[in-house]
């Protein structure tokens, strides 16, 4: 980071993807550095490489990648191969530079202690490859033997260092190529087939399942959620805050980003990308934290069945035949002309006919569930209808009697009104009479007593008043006005005025009650 973006970008072009993975990782926790903590750094790595000469520094690789660029694979894996026969690398060491195949020709035949410290030698991707190269029956073997190493004596490593030699020497036109614990057995596994690790995995949770499940813990790291489909990638994050999810990605691949972001919505994707560039370097402590928690409840939910991830749910195994064709690739002088197994030919057979009526049930299944989901449903629908038909009958009633008590009150408010200033009826009467025609003769307006006083004196200016008559009725209340002609009969009154608003708010039906209520408040209409 010191010497700049272009300088840099030319060292990393020269380095392998896991170390640029890993480097890129530790970057990315770093928060900040002060000058002198960067001088001090280069002052020690400047007295480092004084002290180391150049082969030190990954001769292996370089020897190797050197030759072969300049020779050809077939001309420098012999001259490698006499470089290590003649004071280069003995004994385990030499593992490290055969292909997989030919470490697995030389251990075959070998104790299953001895192949678990040879693997727990080898780089996990070579030792994963050997692993599958050897007989499936030994692999749970190997890996108890594997998570059960911690040390080894010298003396004893020095013996197995001289039968690794030997066996190199007997095997040395083997082509060449470029310890211990539960994690390195997990490694290992990583870097088999899936039906191999789904079989060592099944054998070696019959013999201790707990040490299957440490194992299967180890197995998966954050970069397996990659193995998670869309729908349970969306179950785990609806699980996950946000905060633990900025931290984790922080410290995640650019694939794993993506397919995250893909199973969010754009919105919510949007801004997770600008909190992780708001965020800026974070300590590689809290990286891995983050990424633990996460682990946790998809471990949890893949217990539960929410999810499914490649560590734990495991390849069904194939037949026992399949099984036996493998081996044969593997190591063609030991089964070459193995027969057939009857017991799996038996067992496929009945496989498939247990497949066939799987399918048949499940269609038969199915064709029932949706005949007896439609007769529910339809039940379901009456039962509904049954329920909503008296809600909504006391929903009318309720209606109808909020309309009546509204009605009551704004005829008690008029009421009110009028008794106060009493010359409000002389209003409601001019409006009345307007209704009626031009040469209307003999208008008789039925009032309240108290009301035909005060009317009598409003209306005795009026032009018309001259054919109008005021009749005193005292079975009127205060505000009733009745106008009646020859011909015509108004009900102008205050009941008449919230009849007809009400019914012009309510419809025809209103109007209808309006109509007879006036008929009969009409007793000389008949």
């Amino acid at each position: 980071m010191a010497l700049g973006e272009e300088k840099a970008a030319n060292i990393l072009k020269h380095m392998n993807p896991e170390e640029v993975q890993s480097l890129g990782e530790a970057m990315s926790a770093i928060d900040s550095v002060t000058q002198d903590q960067i001088s001090g750094i280069l002052d020690k790595f400047v007295g480092k490489i004084k002290n180391e000469s150049s082969l030190s520094l990954g001769s292996r690789d370089y020897l190797k990648k050197t030759l072969t660029r300049a020779l050809g694979r077939d001309r420098a894996g012999s001259i490698i191969g006499q470089i290590a026969m003649d004071g280069g690398p003995v004994g385990l060491d030499s593992l490290r530079w055969m292909s997989p195949r030919s470490v697995a020709n030389i251990i075959y035949n070998e104790h299953p202690q001895i192949i678990a410290i040879v693997l727990a030698h080898l780089n996990r991707d070579q030792a994963g490859k050997v692993m599958g190269l050897l007989p499936k029956a030994l692999h749970t073997d190997i890996l108890v033997r594997i998570t059960k190493l911690e040390t080894i004596h010298p003396s004893a490593l020095q013996e197995l260092n001289e039968v690794i030699q030997r066996l190199f020497e007997q095997n040395s036109e083997s082509e060449l190529t470029g310890i211990g614990g539960i994690s390195v057995a997990a490694e290992i596994l990583n870097g088999v087939s899936k039906e191999d690790e789904a079989a060592a995995l099944e054998k070696l949770e019959e013999i201790d399942s707990e040490l299957s499940m440490q194992i299967q813990e180890r197995m998966f790291i954050f970069e397996n959620l990659m193995t998670v489909d869309d729908r349970g990638m969306q179950s785990l994050l609806r699980e996950v805050s946000t905060d633990k999810l900025i931290y984790a990605l922080k410290g995640a691949s650019q694939e794993l980003q993506e397919k995250i972001f893909r199973n969010m919505s754009k919105r919510a994707a949007e801004m997770l990308k600008d909190d992780l560039d708001a965020k800026g370097p974070v300590r590689l402590a809290e990286v891995e934290e983050a990424q633990k928690e996460i682990l946790t409840v998809a471990l949890r939910m893949g217990e539960e069945g929410t999810i499914s991830y490649r560590a734990w749910q495991v390849p069904e195994l194939g037949s026992s035949a399949n099984k036996q064709t493998a081996d044969t690739v593997a190591f063609p002088y030991k089964q070459e002309n193995a027969a057939p197994d009857p017991q799996a030919t038996e067992i496929a057979y009945n496989q498939q006919d247990i497949d066939e009526a799987y399918q048949k049930g499940l269609q038969d299944g199915l064709q029932q569930s949706s005949v007896s989901r439609d007769g529910q449903a339809e039940q379901l629908n009456e039962i509904i209808q049954a329920l909503v038909r008296p809600v909504q009958r006391v929903n009318d009633t309720v209606e109808a009697e909020l309309v009546e008590l509204s009605l009551a009150v704004a005829k008690l408010i008029l009421r009110r009104e009028i008794s106060e200033d009493p010359k409000h009826i002389a209003g409601l009467i001019h409006e009345a009479v307007k209704q009626l025609p031009a040469a209307t003769l003999n208008v008789r307006i039925h009032l309240n007593p108290d009301d035909a006083v005060i009317v009598q004196s409003a209306l005795a200016q009026s032009e018309q008043s001259s054919r109008w008559s005021i009749e005193p009725d005292p079975t009127m209340k205060p505000g009733d006005c009745q106008i009646r002609t020859d011909t015509s009969f108004i009900d102008a009154g205050i009941d008449g005025l919230i009849n007809r608003l009400a019914a012009e708010m309510l419809g025809g039906h209103r109007s209808t009650d309006m109509n007879e209520h006036a008929d009969d408040s009409d007793p000389q209409s008949s």
